[in-house]
């Protein structure tokens, strides 16, 4: 206790640590508490694996968390919510009773899960004093040498001195945030070396444990997975509680939300938790299994993790586990005690005394300070007197899960609260009252029935005699155990009071401007208040009260605050109603929103806006945010289209410099043959020629007509390539056409040699078409292969539909570089200009848009200054 008050002054003044998001996940594992440290084990030797609920849920609804606690989060912060009341109660038109309700709610749920805390503490305290064997009456000693009131008392200084340093929760506790984030990496330690120490040094490992489990004759039921699966009620129920009671225990919430310092830190937590829990309960059942192997029921469960170390003289090892529960237990109770008292003084004692006018507003935040830290001492004597007339007749487990249904009540009207815009504060109190009475008839009356409190006839003839108001059997509904039964029935009626009323009834216009923000939280964030209500108040009168309750030092500084914001020189004689909501923010911070509503109703007059007004006002805003939405999104769009012009003008600039060179290349290409057969005919016109003569210069003459023939050609497929055209489909055969081509080439082939491979094969397709793709591919390996030692390789085959060829030569081959272009247009290999080789750059260009016409393929490998190999692959219509 002495470190975490050291901790505490050291991270209070250097913060970097507890602003981290590995602080802030630390600290939300608040949850793991004596009850997971101690009762775990206790609850797996009487279940097997049926502990495993109380982790599932949470860890099941982390992904959800970091949806819900985000949004959570941000409503907190703007509207500036010191507390899980808060932030129900403000959701409602800042409904006191409903503030109230959530108040007395979280007293009968944290006091008794203190009190387990006591509990867990005076046991293993007791058992590390004196001998195991001689343990009786825990909790039964004298009030003056209890440990367990001094180590209360110990939390409950630490939970003053730095968890009620002012009087505004909203601002941080970085000495709370730390403490308890330290005692949540000591508590999993602790935990993990005194499980390892019992699992691999007492004995071999966790499957001796189970065999010597196995070896008793029981029947084994705790590890039956038949039976696990037939307490599937029970199974769902506990893991659902305890899912949503990770979000709503007060502790957690204010952990978790009130305490965040950036939101981005829940995603790191989302994951981070899970993983944590998985640690911290992935050896209760070999302790529980070798607790029972040991000591069967000769002692409480609740205390095998203990006994087993001590029974073996390994006292230091069980003073580490007695540290480490000490650790759980404190961060629980630090919290619960800081939450709790918020709570209470903002939604019970402040606006009672404020009401019945026995309270100064002289000072009054450090007067809030002064009644927070007495409450924090009354909660914790509570709690000790309920640990020493109730918790100690019952296990630490059976008083946890009774907790966890008691805080789910919440549940419809938060997440309705969050997601859901008809619900109202009508609704919302019948449905929590509703729940809150079958929650506590069927549960904590059950107990109370139980330790001879009340009557035990209720439990079995009913209330007033009737059988269906069994609380074990309510509404006659049998064969579920108490805490599913419960859960089914007061969340189930909860819910639908809740969404009945809430349908029959009309919101208030504070309402519906809270709605507005809850649902759509992003909306307002960094932006001014919706206004529903005209406000109006003598500007002399309201500093007078901020002056008493603030001090004057703060008070100015506030006002200048205001004054420099809204670039105002000076205040008017009434408050209007944007200064009345930013003083009245503030005040919400410290004093919680009954408190202030109380304060501020004696000098503000309120009118209502009209409710078309209010819904033009919420509509202005809500257009505002979709005009900003829209703007984000054509930003994100004129970018995308910037992208796309830029991409498209360096495009335009590749194609106009390949139109250059392609015009340059086919005046080239088209003035040599001109020149020549010029040349030829004024030969023919001036010279007599032998006859031997004209016949050759006429056969040159119809050669370069021909060269100019296709080169016309050419262009024109390059035109057709813009339009669609006709596919002629015939049978014919492959090996024919190839023939064909070749010799249509034969004039050009001087020493080259052809091979040819394959069978005959028929095609239904377009001849033409084809003829001109392989053409094309042979025209570029005549071409690109040396007159004397060229080879050109055809190999033909059919498979699944589709005819294949493959051309192959061993020409100059194309460069790597070059291999992703050479179907473009114009394009022409970088090595082209090398081999002397001239052209327009179309003729692949071409046959791959023919060969896409044919419902084909055409591939291109190539390795230079070795080979080329095309590949066709041509679709069979038949």
């Amino acid at each position: 206790m002495v470190l975490l008050f050291g901790f505490a002054f050291i991270f209070r003044r250097y913060d970097t640590f507890s602003n981290s998001k590995y602080a802030y996940a630390l600290s939300i594992c608040v949850y793991c508490t004596a009850w997971t440290f101690y009762g775990s084990i206790g609850r797996s030797a009487e279940t097997g694996f049926g502990y495993l609920g109380v982790y599932l849920g949470p860890t099941i609804i982390a992904p959800l968390m970091f949806l819900v606690l985000t949004k959570t989060i941000k409503i907190s912060k703007y509207l500036r919510i010191s507390s899980l009341a808060d932030f129900i109660s403000a959701r409602y038109g800042k409904d006191t009773s409903i503030g109230t309700i959530v108040t007395i709610l979280s007293i009968l749920i944290v006091i008794p899960y203190i009190s387990i805390q006591l509990k867990a503490l005076d046991l293993s305290f007791n058992l590390l004093s004196q001998n195991y064997v001689e343990v009786k009456d825990f909790g039964k000693g004298k009030i003056i040498s209890d440990p367990s009131l001094y180590f209360g008392i110990i939390c409950a200084l630490i939970s003053c001195i730095f968890g009620t340093v002012k009087a505004a929760p909203t601002d941080r506790h970085p000495g709370v945030i730390s403490v308890v984030a330290v005692e949540s990496i000591f508590k999993l330690l602790a935990f993990l070396v005194g499980a390892i120490v019992i699992i691999f040094y007492l004995s071999d490992g966790v499957g001796s444990i189970f065999k010597n489990y196995q070896s008793l004759s029981l029947n084994n039921e705790l590890l039956d997975l038949k039976k696990l699966t037939q307490n599937g009620n029970q199974w769902f129920w506990i893991s659902f509680i305890s899912a949503f009671a990770f979000l709503l225990l007060p502790r957690q919430f204010h952990m978790s939300v009130i305490e965040n310092k950036d939101v981005e830190h829940v995603k790191f937590a989302s994951w981070f938790v899970p993983l944590y829990l998985f640690a911290i309960s992935i050896f209760v059942v070999p302790i529980a299994l070798k607790g029972i192997f040991i000591f069967g029921n000769t002692i409480p469960p609740d205390t095998y993790f203990t006994n087993l170390l001590l029974s073996e003289n390994l006292y230091v090892i069980a003073l580490i586990v007695f540290i480490g529960g000490i650790a759980a237990s404190t961060g629980m109770m630090i919290s619960s005690l800081i939450s709790l008292s918020i709570m209470m003084s903002n939604h019970l004692l402040l606006p009672s005394l404020l009401k019945f006018k026995t309270l100064s507003f002289f000072k009054l935040e450090d007067q809030i300070v002064q009644f927070r830290r007495l409450l924090i001492f009354v909660i914790l004597m509570l709690s000790y007197l309920f640990y020493k007339h109730y918790a100690i007749n019952y296990s630490l487990v059976s008083i946890g899960l009774i907790s966890f249904v008691g805080i789910c009540q919440l549940i419809p009207s938060y997440l309705l609260g969050l997601y859901w815009k008809p619900a109202n504060s009508k609704g919302a109190k019948a449905g929590l009252l509703t729940g809150i009475a079958i929650w506590a008839y069927t549960l904590p009356v059950v107990n109370l029935c139980e330790i001879g409190i009340l009557n035990q006839s209720l439990l079995t003839e009913g209330l007033l005699g009737c059988s269906f108001l069994k609380p074990q059997a309510f509404l006659g509904i049998e064969g579920m155990d108490p805490i599913s039964l419960s859960s089914f029935i007061s969340l189930t009626t909860n819910l639908t009071i809740t969404c009945i009323v809430s349908l029959n009834t009309k919101r208030k216009p504070l309402e519906i401007s809270q709605s507005d923000i809850y649902l759509h939280p992003n909306k307002y964030v960094n932006k001014n208040k919706v206004s529903v209500l005209s406000s109006q108040a003598n500007f002399e009168e309201l500093k007078s009260v901020l002056n008493e309750i603030l001090g004057t030092t703060k008070v100015e500084l506030l006002l200048d605050n205001y004054l420099k914001v809204n670039n105002m020189e000076r205040f008017q004689e009434y408050a209007d109603t944007a200064l009345i909501q930013y003083i009245e923010n503030y005040l919400t911070g410290s004093l919680g929103s009954a408190g202030t509503r109380i304060i501020l109703d004696n000098i503000v007059q309120h009118q209502p806006v009209q409710p078309e007004l209010l819904f033009n006002v919420l509509d202005q805003t809500n257009q505002l945010y979709e005009y900003a939405k829209e703007l984000e999104e054509k930003q994100a769009e004129l970018t995308i289209k910037t992208d796309q012009l830029f991409e498209a003008n360096n495009k335009l600039i590749e194609l106009d410099q390949l139109k250059n060179e392609f015009i340059s290349n086919i005046t080239h290409e088209l003035r040599t043959p001109l020149t020549s057969i010029h040349s030829l005919a004024d030969t023919l016109n001036r010279y007599e020629l032998t006859e031997a003569e004209e016949t050759k210069v006429i056969r040159i003459i119809k050669k370069e007509s021909e060269r100019i023939s296709n080169l016309v050609n050419q262009v024109l497929d390059l035109r057709k390539l813009e339009t669609v055209d006709d596919v002629k489909l015939e049978r014919f055969n492959v090996k024919k056409l190839l023939k064909e081509v070749i010799e249509s080439l034969e004039g050009r082939l001087e020493n080259r040699t052809i091979k040819l491979k394959g069978d005959k094969i028929e095609l239904y397709s377009d001849f033409n078409k084809l003829k001109q793709i392989i053409l094309n591919i042979f025209t570029n390996a005549v071409k690109f292969t040396d007159a004397k030692t060229g080879q050109i390789k055809v190999r033909l085959e059919k498979s699944n539909g589709m005819v294949k060829l493959q051309i192959t030569d061993n020409g100059v081959g194309i460069p790597a570089q070059d291999l992703l272009y050479v179907f473009d247009r114009f394009y022409q290999a970088s090595n082209v200009n090398k081999a002397n080789k001239e052209g327009t750059g179309l003729g692949l260009s071409i046959s791959k848009h023919l060969t896409e016409l044919l419902k084909g393929n055409i591939y291109v490998n190539s390795i230079e200054h070795e080979n080329t190999k095309f590949t066709i692959e041509i679709k069979d219509y038949a």
